[in-house]
């Protein structure tokens, strides 16, 4: 992920920032080998390399379904219109040998679309009791309910 984002001549990655295997398993984790100065600039990631709603709006396929989501206020719609996206996407490149088509392919490889498959966790997997015991004072926790709540009434 880091390599594909470094082909983009607008992106910046301190020399100081790495990722590393988190404390609750798999990737994600991240730290510095010196420590950041107050203000630092960390990373800059340039737009064209962010999956957003203009990407799932534009979408010739999906596109006016996730417009009708906006317009109508669906509840959690932008979290709607991105995963639907990358969900899409995703399914499409099961289609496909060649994935170079699919703009955001090398973060969607990234994403724990299996539990672990490929060393990712995600908050969409643990137990409520986990949720409670590693985020339950966090900024993180309302966010992880939120997220668990759309995915769970999305496949029921």
């Amino acid at each position: 992920l880091i390599q594909w984002l470094q082909e983009h001549p607008t992106t910046f990655i301190s020399p100081k920032f790495t990722i590393k295997q988190s404390k609750l398993g798999g990737y994600g984790g991240f730290s510095s080998t010196s420590g950041f100065a107050d203000g630092e600039l960390i990373f800059r990631i340039p737009r064209e390399c962010c999956v957003t709603q203009d990407d799932a709006l534009r979408d010739i396929t999906c596109g006016e379904f996730f417009q009708l989501a906006k317009i109508k206020r669906v509840p959690s719609y932008q979290m709607l219109l991105l995963s639907g996206f990358i969900a899409k996407e995703y399914l499409l490149s099961k289609r496909m040998k060649d994935k170079s088509a699919i703009k955001h392919w090398s973060y969607f490889q990234s994403i724990p679309w299996v539990q672990n498959q490929l060393g990712q966790d995600h908050v969409i997997f643990w137990s409520q009791e986990k949720v409670e015991s590693l985020l339950g004072e966090s900024l993180a926790y309302n966010d992880a309910l939120l997220i668990r709540k759309t995915v769970d009434s999305a496949i029921r």
